[in-house]
């Protein structure tokens, strides 16, 4: 049994036919040691160059009982390391599955090409949990496995889902190239969990009505979309030059977050003036997305803060954390 077998066990074994054959052929033929070490390696190895000089019959006799117990040897070893490198991955492919089934607030990436390598950096940039799926096993060779959790695979699988533990993540992002894979795994994703926001992307306008009716939240098109900011850029440079600060909290220190507020917060039902968050927190407030996805810009002083709105704030990033713990409190 080959499990029984170590390496350093496979290894001794290896070590004495190569000296068994280079003592026989030092005796038999007379060789120096060099050649006869020489000719041991080629003749294991079946590399099949010719012989040193003629060799005696005793000689050939040798050399074939060396290529008979040299390639079972040579096969042996290569056998018993395949095995250690299988259950090496096995090893860690279940260490990997088990840390990705204790996580809880994740997000779910389907497809690693340019546009999933760009989300997953961004989510780490932020800080977010995330898992990314994809079925070449090329695109995660210089991945840092330890760090970043990844499960090689076909994502449009309900089984390969729910090893991403989809029941207990906040969203997916499905870039996958195929718009009809994108629509199968937006109505599995949907009917794992309800809850569970996502965003797909879409190259044909007419597939991009089916993956929202398969239960998107959101559905976008990268061209149409790069092609909206580079326009952007192009007419109004300042302003997105003032966002994409804002967006990258190592600038000042500040950023924009959404944030929700729950059934029971000390803050439900005020109005924004009551509420002092210009004040207590130094944060502006600058829309409001209600429950039933209303969006309100530039509240006024006057509007009430209900459960379940999504308060869309400016601040340094220490003071959003600050309000973000303080909003879950009841009076």
């Amino acid at each position: 049994n080959m499990k029984n077998i170590t390496p350093r066990t496979i290894m001794a074994l290896a070590i004495a036919v190569i000296a068994w054959g280079t003592l026989g052929y030092h005796l038999i033929e007379g060789w120096g040691i060099f050649d006869s070490f020489y000719m041991t390696i080629i003749t294991i190895s079946t590399v099949g160059y010719r012989e040193i000089t003629n060799m005696s019959d005793m000689g050939r006799l040798w050399t074939i009982s060396l290529i008979i117990i040299g390639v079972t040897t040579v096969t042996t070893v290569v056998a018993k390391f395949s095995e250690e490198l299988a259950d090496t991955l096995l090893y860690r492919r279940k260490k990997m599955l088990k840390r990705i089934n204790k996580l809880k607030d994740h997000y779910i990436i389907c497809g690693y090409g340019r546009i999933g390598q760009v989300i997953a950096k961004e989510l780490s940039e932020n800080g977010e949990k995330f898992v990314i799926i994809d079925h070449d096993e090329k695109l995660f060779h210089n991945l840092d496995g330890d760090k970043i959790l990844h499960i090689n695979a076909n994502a449009v699988s309900e089984d390969v889902l729910i090893q991403a533990n989809i029941s207990q993540a906040k969203g997916l992002v499905s870039v996958i190239n195929s718009d009809a894979e994108n629509v199968f795994l937006t109505l599995m994703a949907r009917e794992l969990n309800p809850n569970l926001y996502i965003v797909a992307r879409s190259v044909d306008p007419a597939t991009s009505k089916r993956i929202k009716k398969a239960g998107a939240n959101k559905v976008l098109n990268p061209y149409s979309l790069s092609g909206y900011r580079m326009a952007q850029m192009l007419i109004k440079p300042k302003v997105n030059e003032f966002v994409d600060k804002l967006r990258h909290e190592s600038y000042l220190g500040m950023s924009i977050e959404e944030i929700l507020v729950p059934m029971a917060s000390k803050f439900t039902d005020k109005t924004i003036a009551g509420t002092n968050f210009r004040k207590e927190y130094n944060i502006l407030i600058t829309g409001i997305v209600r429950a039933n996805a209303e969006l309100i810009f530039n509240p006024g002083p006057e509007e009430i803060i209900e459960a379940g709105d999504n308060l869309i704030a400016i601040g340094k990033q220490d003071d959003i954390e600050i309000l973000k713990k303080d909003i879950i409190l009841a009076l």
